[in-house]
């Protein structure tokens, strides 16, 4: 009875040192493969993010003559590839800054410092008082610099600032911040700009004196009524 029991016991703890070793092999194995995934997943990751950099890439677009101005006015485009962070459209699409070339040298001007905002308007302002061809008295853009609605993103959602240049570009001047939307921009005569926006829930009308560069008036028309 003794050698009975004696070999019991020793085939329990030989199966019990076997289940012991399998599941060794199986953690052993589960960790190598989660390993193997991981590697994998990271040099997906690196591949994909590379590609989206290589996709992500900055190029000169149209080039514009500025009229009554010896100027020349190329955008700068931000290509993008799918999933991007800035998004919009209007003058350009993907517009994040402008270059203006002057003179027969091509004197170098860039509108901002980089390429960290979106540009959605360009556009000459024009003497209406002159006849043909009318002559610009300054360049008008509307520009997004800053993620104002917090979502990661440089959209046409977020609030706009609007710009003012000379002809030749210089002189920029930011004349209107936290515009939700501009209604209309216009000349009246050779001297001033009518711009008509959305400030939150108000309706305002900005007079701008374009040789000066300065806001001469800016008032609410009227206030949108809440909604029930």
């Amino acid at each position: 009875m003794e050698t009975f029991f004696t070999r019991v016991a020793k085939t329990k703890r030989v199966l019990f040192l076997a289940t012991l070793v399998t599941g060794a092999v199986v953690l052993l194995w589960q960790l190598t493969s989660m390993v193997i995934r991981h590697t994998r997943s990271g040099a997906d990751l690196t591949a994909t993010n590379a590609q989206t950099e290589a996709k992500n890439h900055l190029q000169f677009g149209g080039l514009e003559n500025i009229t009554g101005a010896d100027t020349q006015m190329v955008t700068l485009h931000l290509q993008q590839s799918a999933g991007s962070s800035f998004s919009g459209k209007g003058y350009g699409g993907q517009t994040r800054n402008v270059l203006f070339l002057t003179g027969a040298d091509k004197a170098v001007r860039w509108l901002f410092k980089d390429a960290g905002q979106l540009v959605l308007v360009a556009s000459q302002l024009s003497d209406t008082e002159t006849p043909d061809p009318k002559k610009a008295v300054a360049l008008y853009f509307e520009v997004v610099a800053n993620d104002t609605d917090k979502d990661s993103k440089l959209t046409t959602d977020d609030l706009l600032t609007i710009v003012l240049t000379r002809p030749n570009g210089a002189g920029m001047t930011e004349v209107l911040h936290g515009v939700s939307r501009v209604l209309s921009y216009k000349m009246l005569g050779s001297r001033f700009l009518s711009i008509v926006y959305q400030e939150q829930n108000a309706l305002k009308h900005a007079k701008i004196d374009v040789n000066h560069l300065t806001i001469t008036s800016n008032q609410t028309l009227v206030e949108a009524p809440t909604a029930r």
